[in-house]
């Protein structure tokens, strides 16, 4: 089913941290919901999560850097067209190699959604995951693992004598990002951060006055800013161009909203998928894919 390997010249990042949202907030049903006024809560900002036709004909890179993931719709299916995993060699800890997967392309199954973000299950017998769809880019989570790490977060091709890391966050080339996309991210960044702050007051409203659930929402809330410095601080050039701490910030008031009433989320996203997708004009092309 595979296999080539060979020598990178580039050292592979190695990240051991957690890139989940956190502890769950419990939901909060809002619909219909009054405070002790009796005037109606705060219903938060509705928000669409990014569909997967976001990350066709794109070229992604693990943190903007290591492999090669893309992405192409064949008849009715989504699949994973080409993966490239970098990582070491399984003889010499340390030894850098590549694995190209062939026998592709590669069926992805829809999941059920978590954090209110599109999920797919990848169809590689030697490389279990599943895929979250970002704006631009995925999250892959292999098995438990959703960062590359010594422990996990690698497929293991024995018979290339290579462990290639794929657990992550995967985007554009951090060097492809150009000066446009960068007020682009700025732009989406700022937006969902506005968006963040409504969704959490609507779930602090809901929330009344369960001391328990209301501290719970606010130490997640407070704890975010960490947490998405946590999980962007590897990507290449995220300093310079921001697009891991908006995709990120635009996930978490997705995350706020899908919390709120999961029932009524799942109808919006089904109301929206109706209409037409509105044009997002040249600004959102994050840079023309570049081979390595």
């Amino acid at each position: 089913m595979f296999m080539r390997s060979s020598h990178l010249s580039v050292a592979f990042a190695v990240v051991a941290l957690k890139l989940a949202a956190g502890p769950a907030i419990a939901q909060v049903q809002l619909q219909g919901a009054v405070g002790v006024s009796g005037q109606p809560i705060e219903q938060g900002v509705a928000v669409r999560a990014p569909h997967e036709s976001s990350v066709i004909g794109r070229e992604l890179r693990l943190n903007g850097e290591n492999g090669h993931l893309a992405f192409q719709l064949k008849g009715a299916d989504f699949v994973i067209s080409k993966l490239v995993l970098a990582g070491e060699k399984i003889s010499a800890r340390g030894e850098a190699c590549q694995i190209e997967v062939t026998g592709g392309p590669f069926v992805l199954r829809p999941l059920r959604r978590t954090q209110g973000l599109r999920r797919f299950e990848g169809s590689i017998p030697a490389c279990p995951f599943s895929i979250e769809i970002h704006n631009g880019a995925v999250q892959m989570n292999v098995g438990d693992f959703t960062a590359s790490s010594p422990t996990g977060g690698f497929c293991e091709f024995r018979a290339a004598d290579c462990r290639g890391y794929a657990a992550g966050f995967w985007g554009p080339a951090g060097d492809s990002i150009s000066a446009a996309d960068i007020s682009q991210n700025e732009r989406i960044r700022g937006a969902s951060e506005k968006n963040a702050q409504a969704n959490y007051r609507a779930l602090m409203a809901a929330a009344g006055k369960d001391r328990a659930l209301v501290r719970m929402i606010a130490s997640e809330q407070a704890g975010f800013s960490s947490r998405r410095s946590e999980r962007c601080e590897d990507y290449a050039g995220e300093a310079r161009h921001g697009f891991c701490a908006s995709r990120i910030t635009e996930a978490w008031a997705i995350a706020l909203r899908a919390r709120q009433n999961p029932a009524a989320f799942e109808a919006e996203e089904a109301g929206a998928a109706r209409k037409p997708a509105p044009s997002r004009g040249p600004a959102m092309q994050l840079g023309a894919p570049v081979g390595r």
